[in-house]
């Protein structure tokens, strides 16, 4: 009998051996069981590799949440009140500021333009972009260092042909 109990006992160490790696790979993939939504009232929720729901926002103005690929950074536009709509895009929503929400902080980024209309990540989250501009004009394209949120370079759209635009502008991101 103890011959026996021997047997099972290297069969599970050589099992557990075996599977030890593949264990390892799926902890270290958690961050893709990582994602975000935005509920009915408009706020945006974080939801973890273990499936706790945790809102992250508050006062119902948030659109278009994302979540870096590196998984620890999520960013949404801020709806405004503040701007009418515009009458020749009546569906369309008017943003006043970009939300960044790391390491359990919410920081808000003001793009420095009335608007901001266009958020994106960059080198899988260790960077922000961010396109701000007016109602009907060209505006700013800016980078942000997403640790510090520190701006790290922009460019004035109406100066700065297409063909001549940084990697990490979303011209050359979305083609």
């Amino acid at each position: 009998m103890r011959r026996h109990f021997k047997g099972h006992c290297l069969f599970g160490i050589l099992a557990l051996a075996l599977l030890a790696p593949f264990a390892v790979c799926a902890r270290g993939g958690s961050h893709h069981n990582i994602h975000v939504y935005l509920d009915t009232a408009g706020n945006v929720h974080l939801v973890s590799a273990r499936g706790v729901d945790r809102r992250i926002s508050s006062g119902g103005n948030a659109i278009d949440p994302m979540l870096s690929d590196d998984g620890k950074t999520v960013v949404w536009r801020r709806r405004t009140s503040v701007w009418p709509p515009d009458p020749d895009h009546p569906d369309s929503v008017l943003t006043d500021a970009a939300v960044v929400y790391r390491s359990g902080l919410r920081r808000v980024i003001k793009g420095g333009c009335p608007f901001v209309t266009e958020l994106w990540f960059w080198k899988s989250g260790r960077y922000l972009g961010l396109r701000c501009a007016g109602l009907h004009l060209a505006g700013y394209q800016k980078l942000y260092d997403i640790s510090t949120l520190g701006i790290i370079t922009s460019f004035d759209e109406s100066v700065v042909r297409d063909k001549e635009r940084p990697d990490w502008s979303i011209d050359n991101i979305n083609h």
